[in-house]
């Protein structure tokens, strides 16, 4: 059952601490990208931010001693050879930043493949784990950026506490006042920002379903299926219509955003207003010298600048860093899943024993108390009408997922106790909803970094025409299929089945698992792969659900289920004489349709 989120109350119910303690986690994390690296911006940065305050003091002493008519060529020296410095440390600085920038990107990208890795094919027909690893996805982007945001956060804010000492010496009662009205304003920026995060997150749907019409109107199978049902301008007015519905959001909260910020800068020029006024009077009455009063000017223009920066990032830190939490609830995402330890070299015997299989726990049985054995060399098709079952029980053989009650054996040894990988090594299935990738035809028939040669790879082909077919491509076994990369072919349907077929055998195991392998097939081609079956029988056992029966009196034995049932099981002729239920379901595609 998915729960939906309250996000406004989970922003309400975020304290202080709790932002604090998540700042602190995103800076951990990011400063241990790599430590080297992250030393050197740190150092960098550290002289980037005292450089403008030394040079001020220089100019204040320099501009001082010409009002008396004085004039120093160290501290002349010493000003020109830090304006050099520092303008050599922002292009090393530069340089480093932009390969941290990769860096974090590379981490964050490895960390969500890591815990990808680590989840079983059954957790992603979990929506909350689909959706957590989304939003983890969008989350990972503000990381890239985020390290230069602390850095520039923490380090402007010394810059303000030594601008501050400065400027408190002349007159700390109008510099606190000027700073608090400003503080009180950026406050109520804050709350604006997150009312808009709030209300991006409760409308994200709007956004979800654009971006979904415009994946209809411009990936190329789906474009075709609304020419073809003339529905394409349909689509388009669905995308019109919401874009105009975001238009609508977007801009009450960019109005809202400008309203907040004409504020604060209508505030800032007063502020600033006032203390030049008061710096100027005090330079008219001579209370202050002239370098003095620039360095009073630059001091509190720069306090405000900063100011302007740190707010704006921690109105920033506020509302991103709730998409960050995004990305470590999904890293840290805890599997209560213990895999087996035993591997398997290879199988002799899979057996069912009494099993049983719901999806959860309010669910009904989707398999129930099944019991039968598959031998080496027994080829077997699973047939029944839809929803029978079939898929899952091929599913659990699979170890996609552990029976509810009762075992599953393999050579004797109950599948928990076996390890996955172990498993998926010596069966190889192909389920209806299977993807080619956009990858070369050698690449999508043998996966896996298996070394073998363009003529070895294309003996796996199961039929003649595709072979064929392969051998008329521009880059013959070797062209891209696709048009992700701009050079690719398209297969028809069935071309793509034939091939998703080939991939399977052609893996190294001892079990195949078809799951209606023949439904795009045209019959010369269903007779090739039934022939392969054939040919391949001491190497391979191959496990076929089936829907059309043309070749099924090739199979050893036939599994028959109803309603998560086996209601019959033996071979087909066996089973054609003497059960009453299979010679039905067998008979139906015989049959004419009664009027």
């Amino acid at each position: 059952m998915v729960v939906k989120r309250d996000i406004r109350q989970e922003v309400a119910n975020r304290s202080r601490k709790d932002f604090y303690i998540h700042l602190v986690k995103i800076f951990k994390y990011l400063a241990n990208v790599d430590k080297t690296v992250f030393r050197k911006i740190f150092f960098l940065r550290i002289i980037k931010t005292i450089e403008p305050i030394i040079t001020l003091y220089l100019l204040q002493e320099l501009i001082n001693d010409a009002v008396k008519g004085e004039f120093s060529i160290n501290l002349l020296l010493i000003f020109g050879f830090l304006a050099v410095l520092i303008r050599y440390i922002n292009y090393i600085l530069g340089v480093i930043e932009i390969e941290y920038q990769y860096l974090v990107e590379y981490k964050c990208n490895m960390d969500i493949q890591r815990k990808i890795l680590a989840l079983r094919i059954s957790d992603f027909e979990n929506k909350n784990i689909h959706n957590s690893l989304r939003r983890a996805d969008n989350g990972k982007n503000f990381f890239k950026y985020y390290y230069r945001k602390i850095l520039e956060t923490l380090f402007s804010s010394m810059s303000i506490v030594i601008y501050l000492i400065i400027l408190i010496n002349y007159n700390w009662w109008l510099i606190t006042i000027l700073l608090f009205i400003t503080g009180i304003l950026f406050s109520r920026k804050i709350n604006v920002l997150k009312e808009n995060f709030i209300t991006q997150w409760e409308k994200v749907d709007l956004w979800r379903k654009r971006s979904y019409y415009n994946f209809v109107l411009t990936e190329d199978q789906h474009l075709r299926e609304a020419k073809i049902l003339n529905a394409d301008s349909d689509f388009s007015n669905k995308y019109k219509k919401l874009s105009e519905e975001i238009k609508n959001v977007v801009t009450k909260m960019e109005v809202d955003v400008c309203k907040s910020d004409l504020k604060i800068k209508i505030t800032n020029a007063l502020s600033l207003t006032i203390f030049y006024a008061y710096l100027i009077y005090n330079l008219a009455s001579f209370k202050v010298k002239l370098g003095n009063f620039n360095t009073y000017r630059v001091a509190f223009s720069n306090i405000i600048t900063s100011l302007d920066m740190i707010l704006n990032n921690f109105v920033d830190f506020e509302v991103d860093s709730l998409e960050m939490k995004e990305f470590f609830n999904f890293i840290e995402y805890k599997i209560d899943f213990v895999d087996g330890k035993n591997k398997i070299k290879s199988i002799d015997e899979i057996e069912f024993k009494g099993v049983s299989f719901k999806y959860n726990e309010s669910a009904d049985y989707v398999i129930k108390n099944v019991s039968f054995k598959i031998k080496k060399g027994e080829n077997v098709a699973f047939i029944g009408p839809n929803g029978s079952g079939k898929t899952t029980i091929m599913k659990l053989i699979e170890k996609v997922y552990l029976p509810t009650k009762g075992e599953i054996l393999i050579n004797g040894i109950n599948i928990k106790e076996l390890n996955t990988k172990s498993i998926r090594d010596k069966i190889s299935m192909l389920l209806q909803d299977f993807n080619l990738f956009q990858e070369s035809v050698k690449e999508n028939i043998l996966v896996k970094d298996i070394k073998m040669t363009d003529k070895e790879a294309l003996q796996l082909i199961i039929c003649n025409d595709l072979k064929k077919r392969i051998n008329e491509l521009p880059e013959k076994i070797n062209t891209v299929l696709g048009n992700w990369f701009g050079d690719g072919i398209s297969f028809s349907g069935g071309q793509i089945q034939k091939l998703a077929i080939s991939r399977v055998f052609a893996q190294q195991g001892d079990f195949v698992l078809l799951d209606e392998p023949n439904s795009s097939l045209d019959p010369k081609s269903e007779k090739e792969m039934f022939k392969f079956i054939q040919q391949s029988k001491n190497k391979k056992t191959c496990i076929i659900t089936l829907h059309i029966f043309t070749n099924i009196d090739l199979m050893d034995n036939i599994i028959m289920f109803e309603k998560g049932e086996i209601v019959a099981y033996g071979p087909h002729k066996e089973l054609y004489k003497s059960n009453k239920t299979y010679k039905e379901f067998y008979d139906l595609q015989e049959r004419p349709i009664e009027e």
